[in-house]
Order: C-alpha cells, then structure tokens, then sequence
C-alpha cells in the first residue's frame, strides 16, 4: 500500500517547475494535488474522530 504523503511529492522538472506528471519504471502515474490528498487526510481524521467517540 503506497504512503498517501508520498504520492503528493510532485518532482521538479529541469526549469524548477513541478511536472504535473511523473515516470515510474517507465510507466506514467498520476499523482493527485495537494489539495485532494489534504481533503483524504481530513475525512480519514473525522472517520477516526467518529470511531473514538463511538467506542466511549
């Protein structure tokens, strides 16, 4: 299972900018924005939240 922080690494490219994609063993992979790894970080923190309270 990948680490969800390190599929939001965007690499940078020859002129510093980000690539918005990235090569793996030759294959194209698309790696999701920040925003959208933020937004997955969030909703796995409430469902944790809802857990807790529900094991009170």
């Amino acid at each position: 299972m990948k680490n969800i922080l390190d599929e939001a690494i965007e690499p940078e490219g020859e002129d510093g900018e980000i690539n918005s994609e990235a090569s793996v063993n030759g294959d194209e992979e698309s790696i999701p924005s920040t925003t959208d790894v933020l937004k997955s970080i969030n909703t796995s923190m409430e469902w944790i939240e809802t857990q807790s309270e529900l094991n009170i």
